[in-house]
Parts: structure tokens; C-alpha cells; sequence
């Protein structure tokens, strides 16, 4: 038996988690694309129903990747309207969820890797970016707990 000899573990661990994890939602999302058209009395229930002695309208367009453009764009009372309050709660939640996580994530990623970066090079690939790179007795330990505490 020959064995393969692997230069960085680490790495070549990241990118087969990532393209197995890409793959697979690669295919759950076709797989709803494709259904949400043809089951629209699952995927929309209500896009058909008389609310208030009007039809609902639909909000978006019937392309494969318009809706994702629609979550940002539709009004809550819209969605009150159409779908009820559990749907309007859940979209006000995925866009507050959604602004936080882009606003964390503008101001601690750069941060962050500025501060975990092994600047020596002793360390190899992903670990390079990871704290494991930040000594006990080194200051910049601070920033993951000002940052722990503000994200918080």
C-alpha cells in the first residue's frame, strides 16, 4: 500500500470539509429551487388565498434567485398581510440577523486577523490566522475579550 504524504493537515482538512459541505448545499438548494415552483401550495401557501377581500399579490419574481433579493426589499405589513404575523416575525428577524452578523463581522474579522496573524511564520496555513498563535503573557488577548463582550 502506498501512502500519501500530506505537506499541511490542516489545509487540505479545511478544503475537503468545505467541498463536501459545498456539494451537499449545492444540492439541497437545487433541490429546492426546483420544488419551490412546482409545489408553490407548500413553498407559498398563501400566495393564492383571499385576504382582505383582495388577492396577494406575489412579491417576487418567479426566477430561480430573485427571492433572495425580495427578503430585503418586501414590506412587513406585506408580509402581515399575506402571510400573517408568524411570517412577518420571522423576516423581521432574518433581516435584523442579517445586519448585525454584516456589521459584526465589517468591524471583527479584520480586527481579529490582524491580531491572530503569526507574524514570526512558525505557524503553518489555516493555523496562522487561529489565537492559538497569541502568547499567555501577550496583550492582544484584549481584543478577543473587548470583542466577546461588545458582540455580545
Amino acid at each position: 500500500t502506498s501512502q500519501v504524504s500530506v505537506q499541511n493537515p490542516s489545509l487540505a482538512t479545511f478544503i475537503s470539509a468545505f467541498a463536501f459541505y459545498l456539494v451537499v448545499s449545492a444540492i439541497i438548494f437545487s433541490v429546492f429551487c426546483a420544488v419551490r415552483r412546482k409545489k408553490q401550495h407548500i413553498y407559498a401557501p398563501r400566495t393564492g388565498a383571499v385576504l382582505y377581500c383582495r388577492r396577494a399579490e406575489p412579491v417576487y419574481e418567479s426566477t430561480s434567485f430573485s427571492w433572495i433579493a425580495a427578503t430585503c426589499k418586501v414590506d412587513g405589513d406585506a408580509i402581515y398581510r399575506v402571510a400573517g404575523p408568524d411570517a412577518a416575525m420571522f423576516m423581521h428577524s432574518l433581516r435584523s440577523g442579517m445586519q448585525i452578523f454584516i456589521a459584526f463581522a465589517v468591524i471583527a474579522l479584520p480586527t481579529l486577523l490582524a491580531v491572530d496573524i503569526d507574524s514570526r511564520g512558525e505557524s503553518q496555513s489555516l493555523d496562522r490566522l487561529t489565537m492559538s498563535n497569541i502568547e499567555d503573557y501577550d496583550g492582544r488577548v484584549w481584543a478577543h475579550v473587548v470583542m466577546f463582550t461588545a458582540f455580545s
